[in-house]
């Protein structure tokens, strides 16, 4: 299969985002490296060798136009400098056993108001647990987040929802802000796992391994860097995706919040 499509999850730059993210493109997807595969689960594909895109693929995969499905796009976006100090110190003062509920509230909401600045905010907004990851890893998510001894899971598509994975485009979003002090990346497949099963008919409805089998030669990936202070934009509910802190010398922690996030317009 060739990727002469253009993609239906481009980078978004357009008013509120960054305007020229830091961002890299491997083609094809890779078994798991011999050193590290033990970590690894069954059947995981990743993605390697990455490297600056091209003038053509920067216009390619790189857009300033709201797509016909606003929310599925993936985006960098700063983040209020305070809020994200003051969490990080409540996440602090939480392991030392020192709780302030009302600060994280406090913080959470000064964080969710300076986002809707960019973005519209339909519905309400979960917030998932923090989550402290380590530097160099080349990719960082696990059966079981919350256990490092848990295998990773390599490019994977999220499940917190009930739609259907032909209609996944529709579902809710993420954005996941990077509370530092290290940086993160998130790595993912700029098509929908509803477009990669409409050119592959005879495989059989999620088998999502089968999928990223069938188009292991030739896929397009993407990885776009997302420092502290910063969060990404992204529906994981409808693509491949992992994220890595592989460039990182310090370990990071992030915070998911889950909903159904839009690029604020001048009309929004």
């Amino acid at each position: 299969m060739e990727f002469a499509a253009p993609p239906d999850v481009p980078i978004y730059v357009g008013d509120g985002f960054s305007a020229s993210p830091s961002w890299e493109i491997a083609v094809g997807l890779t078994r798991p490296p011999h050193g590290i595969a033990q970590t690894y689960g069954p059947d995981v594909w990743l993605a390697s060798e990455f490297r600056p895109p091209t003038a053509s693929e920067v216009a390619r995969f790189v857009t300033s136009t709201i797509p016909a499905v606003p929310h599925a796009v993936v985006g960098v976006l700063p983040v209020d400098v305070e809020a994200v100090a003051t969490l990080r110190a409540y996440l602090d003062r939480a392991r030392r056993g020192d709780l302030d509920e009302g600060a994280g509230r406090a913080a959470l909401k000064r964080l969710l108001i300076d986002a809707s600045r960019r973005l519209v905010i339909e519905g309400n907004v979960e917030t998932r647990q923090p989550t402290e990851e380590p530097p160099r890893q080349l990719t960082v998510s696990r059966t079981d987040d919350g256990d490092l001894r848990s295998p990773r899971v390599g490019l994977h598509v999220d499940h917190r929802t009930l739609t259907p994975l032909v209609d996944r485009m529709t579902a809710p979003n993420r954005v996941c802000v990077n509370l530092g002090p290290g940086s993160r990346w998130l790595i993912y497949i700029p098509y929908s796992v509803g477009y990669l099963m409409a050119q592959h008919e005879a495989i059989a409805r999620g088998d999502l391994k089968g999928l990223l089998g069938a188009v292991a030669s030739r896929v397009p990936v993407l990885r776009v860097h997302t420092g502290p202070g910063q969060a990404y934009l992204a529906p994981a509910e409808a693509i491949f995706h992992d994220a890595s802190t592989l460039t990182s010398s310090e370990p990071t922690t992030k915070l998911p919040l889950l909903g159904r996030f839009r690029p604020r317009t001048p009309s929004s």
